[in-house]
């Protein structure tokens, strides 16, 4: 593998009155580098890793198909609210995670229900292991 491996984030924070977050890497070596990015940039770069852990996690483990990947979904610990826009055009839910940030999602309502009827059938097939094997 030809790479610097990173080995922690030891700090985070903000600059620019909030168009841009920092943060340091450290490396294997044990050196440490500063990094800026433009808060735009930032769901290119979470949703990347992300995708990138997925497909590691995919290549790792075996799994049935209806499995979800360990590596790369955020672990909610808690709901913490919910609410919605004026117009009542978004819906959105705020979760505690095992990453020590929080993560909210806003959707349309339809995008509500059909993630209601999604949550609501694996609830099902998750009571039922014989069906794990199932597929869409």
């Amino acid at each position: 593998m030809e790479a610097i491996l990173i080995t922690d984030i030891p700090w985070g924070g903000v600059a620019n009155q909030g168009q841009h977050i920092l943060f340091d890497l450290r490396f294997a070596d044990g050196q440490t580098e500063r990094y800026a990015c433009a808060i735009s940039t930032v769901p290119l770069l979470m949703g990347n890793l992300t995708q990138y852990a997925s497909m590691a996690e995919a290549v790792r483990v075996k799994a049935p198909p209806r499995s979800i990947v360990e590596a790369a979904p955020y672990r909610v610990t808690e709901v913490v609210s919910s609410g919605n826009a004026p117009d009542g055009s978004i819906v959105a839910v705020t979760y505690n995670t095992t990453h020590g940030f929080p993560l909210s999602i806003a959707m349309t309502p339809d995008q509500a229900r059909t993630t209601i009827e999604f949550l609501q059938r694996e609830i099902l097939l998750a009571s039922r292991p014989q069906d794990h094997n199932r597929t869409n």
